[in-house]
């Protein structure tokens, strides 16, 4: 698998390379492109590669963009900069790693998160299933997600502009200036977001007079906004004979936003004023150097980034569910604020150091070795007098530092036989992890600090045929290894706890992979995938949800195995099509958590493990016309549907007497019917979105409109939130 990123992030820098220091046509470059995307899908990594380019002018985001390819879910709250839970073949969560171009996602922070990520920015996204190529220095148990950028062939200066519903906007802009003469560069990357994300959902409440019976309301969301910004500016220098490509970033983001109410909470306290506001400056440096004829290839980055956030609660105010002002507490400096107990006034720093090398060595034509090491730290330090202290000595636990390290070390070999039809990689990887601190839940009683350490080792072998060259055939096997990341260790200190006692997760992930490619180009052209996995998981890291704050543990033993398979076709020239589905059984073999101190034992076993679809899918088509509007532009019209499958909010035991069947009906006055997503008796949820876009030729722009959840469906990835309805976007795209 190693060797699959390899070729996949070789390729794109020497397309990047080749078409700036050449300056050569867009189109050639959009060609060369297109055929190291061809290259990355025939290797033996199982990947899913999506055209970002494609849909630069489209509304939306990249979550509805990721969500619309096989066996992967984005799920959130579904308001712009709500919080991502990825599901990637029936693993979630933290066991499916983030990258920006390699780079762990975590060092640009929250603004940089996927339901953030403007398009425009961007030429593809990488989705790898189970195993992970050496180059991405990943402790990933089921997958990752690479962010490629775009790097324009020549001088640029892009402007985008997206108006939707909830007084949501949102603006991007891409700017780059090579000099030819010099072979110097500079680029920048810039974002801005906002949104009230006012949007109503319907609440349960009990509260009438002498009435004990629940009624329902629909009501708005208050308090909610989110305002995000980023900067990425550059300047590089190519072509010397010391350096390929030295590359020096300067990245800078802010994201606020306000907390409604605490997550999961029934009934729900609501505030006005409590939020969350984060700042980071991140400089980095990028060095690509080739040696010996290009048989040698080295690139190493390194960055440090300073972050700070700040979480307020700190209101005396009541506010009953409109936002009406009800009353000021004058008791005590320990009753409640807006949203929980003493209330908080926490402010933390984060230092976070990452250094990443790589050395591929090409030995001959069927033969390269690769080496990769990344190395991160962070440290983090605060403080929060109202809700941070100690019971028994009045200690602030922010205050004591919590550091974490993690170094990944992989080597691998990367083949190609039988006159290329046969491709094989083989890597080892070593994972280490250092921690230290308080957790959170210490705050509650306990006054020691916790430490831990782990090591651990893993390898990976990919391999992949094509006995025809319509037909390609992958098998892959990984005993895949992740360590805890900082935040489920000792929290984020606003929603979760920490865990100072959580394990090293432990997969065997296994694929096979049937692929079959007509070779045409427009009209017939027949693409379809059917893949196989199975995860047999062991210490699985899931998050607990609780109230004030949620935590992670380990459970004992989970078994995963899935089918999906993807369709693409187009029958006309003005017509194309796309189809996909997931099928995954999720089991949960476990017989103990592994908590705080003591093991907690649960009587559940083989039941399908909670808040996980067991099937879901897509179906896309879009009309093409060409000079429809003005000649040489292009109109596209174009459909959206997706369906997930209801499931249950907790582990479920389908084959206890009495359980409800996969496609059964609920019956009359069936008890537990509020534990399902959806929780109305539906068999699952469907929801249908449309557009138009119209291509410009004079100016070169793309206008677009689209109309999100048409039918206007109750839709739910987590219980008691309910996401959106119906939503309008308006989008202007400009290149200059």
């Amino acid at each position: 698998m190693t060797w699959l990123f390899l070729i996949g992030s070789a390729a794109a820098q020497d397309v990047r390379k080749d078409s700036v220091s050449k300056s050569k046509a867009l189109k050639e470059v959009e060609i060369k492109t297109r055929t190291k995307i061809n290259e990355i899908k025939a290797s033996p990594v199982n990947i899913t590669v999506i055209d970002v380019k494609k849909v630069h002018g489209e509304s939306g985001n990249l979550v509805d963009l990721i969500n619309r390819s096989p066996g992967v879910r984005l799920r959130s709250d579904g308001y712009l900069g709500a919080p991502i839970n990825i599901s990637l073949n029936g693993l979630e969560g933290k066991a499916i790693a983030l990258f920006k171009d390699g780079i762990p996602l975590s060092v640009f922070g929250h603004s940089f998160d996927p339901s953030l990520l403007p398009v425009n920015m961007l030429d593809r996204v990488e989705v790898y299933k189970g195993v992970l190529p050496v180059s991405l220095g990943a402790d990933a148990l089921g997958g990752a997600i690479n962010f490629i950028s775009r790097y324009p062939a020549k001088r640029t200066i892009d402007l985008s502009y997206e108006i939707s519903s909830y007084n949501t906007h949102r603006a991007s802009l891409t700017f780059y200036a090579p000099s030819p003469k010099t072979q110097l560069y500079t680029g920048l990357n810039a974002s801005f977001a906002y949104s009230d994300n006012d949007y109503t959902e319907q609440r349960e409440y009990n509260d009438r007079p002498n009435s004990s019976e629940p009624y329902y309301e629909r009501v708005k969301y208050l308090n909610n906004k989110t305002r995000t910004a980023t900067a990425e500016a550059y300047i590089g220098l190519r072509h010397q004979s010391w350096a390929d490509d030295i590359r020096l970033t300067l990245i800078g983001s802010s994201f606020y936003k306000g907390v409604p109410f605490i997550p999961f909470a029934t009934p729900r306290y609501f505030a006005v004023h409590a939020y969350s506001d984060e700042k980071n400056i991140t400089p980095m440096l990028r060095y690509d150097k080739k040696l010996f004829n290009n048989k040698l290839e080295l690139n190493a980055v390194v960055s440090y980034s300073w972050v700070s956030t700040i979480f307020r609660d700190t209101s005396l105010n009541k506010y009953d569910r409109y936002g009406n002002f009800i009353k000021r507490e004058t008791l005590s400096p320990q009753i409640r604020r807006e949203l929980q107990g003493t209330g908080r006034d926490l402010s933390l720093d984060y230092k976070i150091a990452a250094l990443r090398f790589n050395v591929i060595y090409r030995v001959n034509a069927q033969h390269t070795l690769e080496f990769n090491n990344v190395y991160t730290s962070n440290q983090r330090v605060g403080s929060d007098p109202l809700g941070g202290i100690t019971a028994f000595t009045n200690l602030d636990v922010y205050r004591t530092p919590a550091r974490y390290s993690k170094n990944i070390t992989a080597a691998g070999l990367h083949s190609w036989l039988l006159d290329h039809k046969l491709e094989n990689m083989i890597a080892v990887k070593h994972y280490r992890m250092n921690t230290s601190g308080f957790s959170n839940y210490q705050a509650e009683g306990g006054e020691s600090i916790e430490r831990n350490s782990e090591n651990k080792w893993g390898w990976m072998e990919g391999l992949s045929y094509r006995p025809h060259e319509r037909w390609l055939g992958k098998a892959s096997y990984e005993y895949a290894t992740r360590v805890p990341d900082d935040v489920e260790v000792y929290g984020d200190a606003i929603r979760t706890s920490g865990n100072f006692n959580l394990k090293p997760e432990r997969s065997h992930n296994y694929n096979l992979q049937v692929q079959y490619n007509s070779r045409k180009r427009g009209v017939g052209g027949l693409e379809i995938m059917a893949n196989y996995f199975i995860r047999n998981t062991s210490q699985l890291i899931q998050l607990y949800r609780d109230i004030p704050k949620s935590y992670y543990l380990n459970q004992d033993k989970v078994k995963i195995q899935g089918i999906e398979f993807d369709v693409q076709y187009r029958p006309f020239a003005l017509l194309s099509l796309a189809a996909n589905a997931t099928y995954q059984d999720v089991r949960n073999y476990q017989t103990r958590l592994y908590s705080y101190g003591p093991l907690l034992e649960t009587p559940l076993y083989k039941g399908r493990l909670a808040n996980t679809p067991p099937l879901f899918g897509n179906v896309q088509a879009r009309l093409h016309f060409k000079d429809f509007l003005q000649k040489g532009s292009t109109t596209e019209v174009y459909w959206y549907y997706s369906y997930t499958h209801r499931f249950y909010s907790q582990n479920y035991d389908d084959s206890a007497p009495g359980a409800i069947g996969f496609f059964e009906r609920f019956p009359e006055g069936y008890a537990n019917q509020r534990s399902w997503l959806p929780q109305d008796g539906r068999m699952g949820q469907q929801n249908h979105s449309i557009g138009v876009m119209q291509k410009l030729a004079h100016p070169n722009g793309t206008l677009s409109l689209e109309c999100h959840n048409l039918t206007n469906q109750q839709l739910f990835d987590n219980l008691y939130v309910e996401k959106p309805g119906r939503t309008f976007h308006l989008k202007l795209s400009i290149s200059l």
